[in-house]
């Protein structure tokens, strides 16, 4: 990189992060407190999200930072899948882990059309103490079959044709 403007350096080390990042773990939330459906998140608008709602469907939740290169591709990838799968049983939460919450998210979730809920984050989830453990990467994808059992995490972008192979298998 000998050659190289600060501003591609960057840009390079974002583009390994994505294409490094996009790596799939199977495993259970760590230090998972409760269960799935006693979540509940405060949205955009000041409402919460009862996660109880979401019994007997595929759930993704997408743990993300507006302010992270990655939302912008992630985010309407997830609007995507949730357009054409939602009449399948598809639900998507997207927990923003951004310090100023709803000040931040609002105008995010605005500028995207973002069908599906936007919460967030608690200060349990932040620390790591919540049902879905510690959420040390971002993005970090859940998903969940209809009994709230985790069946993949995905961190880092993840092509939006390997999430949705997971999502047909989980719900035929």
């Amino acid at each position: 990189m000998s050659g190289w403007t600060p501003a591609l350096k960057r840009l390079g080390i974002w583009v390994a992060i994505l294409v490094l990042g996009g790596a799939c773990v199977t495993s259970s939330p760590g230090s998972a407190r409760g269960s799935l459906y006693s979540v509940s998140l405060r949205q955009t608008g000041g409402t919460r999200v009862h996660f109880s709602q979401f019994r007997h469907q595929v759930l993704m939740v997408d743990f993300f930072t507006t302010w992270g290169p990655t939302a912008v591709i992630t985010v309407p990838d997830y609007s995507k899948l949730y357009r054409n799968h939602r009449k399948k049983g598809l639900a998507v939460v997207g927990v923003s882990l951004d310090e100023l919450g709803t000040k931040v998210l609002e105008p995010f979730a605005q500028s995207l059309e973002v069908p599906y809920p936007l919460v967030v984050a608690s200060k349990q989830i932040l620390e790591g103490s919540s049902f879905f453990g510690n959420i040390w990467a971002t993005p970090m994808l859940m998903i969940f079959d209809r009994d709230g059992e985790l069946v993949k995490i995905f961190i880092g972008h993840v092509p939006i044709s390997e999430i949705e192979r997971i999502l047909l298998r989980v719900l035929r």
